[in-house]
């Protein structure tokens, strides 16, 4: 599969600055994956503005995907220190599975697709997020 965008358009037309280029190629993949799934493939059959849609929401799901990666890593380390207080001092720790940052990202990229592709459609005029049914 062919992503939607490349590092050019990721750092020139998008300004992204969170993801260097050694990993943005399989952050890329993962992120186009996930948008041709949610459009049944539609995705892969677009111009103009609607292939410019796609390009930035994959922009988006880059991002996310390596926010989430992030996250994941630092919560397989102990004590994760959510909230620290100094007055009667106490310590709140954070310590999510890997699953359930899974089930938070799969809402958020769902959210982010939802968002930035709703109004497009690919070159048949059919819309992209179209479930079969009005």
């Amino acid at each position: 599969m062919e992503p939607y965008c490349d590092f050019k358009y990721y750092t020139n037309v998008y300004k992204g600055k969170e993801v260097p280029e050694t990993d943005f190629n399989s952050l890329v993949l993962k992120a186009s994956i996930e948008i041709k799934e949610q459009t049944f493939g539609r995705s892969d059959n677009t111009s103009g503005i609607s292939n410019e849609a796609v390009k930035l929401c994959t922009c988006f799901l880059v991002d996310k995907i390596k926010e989430y990666d992030t996250l994941k890593e630092t919560s397989k380390k102990q004590n994760n220190v959510k909230t620290e207080s100094l007055g009667k001092w106490s310590k709140t720790f954070e310590n999510k599975t890997v699953k359930e940052l899974d089930e938070e990202y799969e809402v958020e990229a769902y959210n982010i697709i939802n968002k930035h592709l709703a109004n497009y459609e690919d070159n048949n005029s059919t819309p992209l997020l179209y479930r079969g049914c009005y």
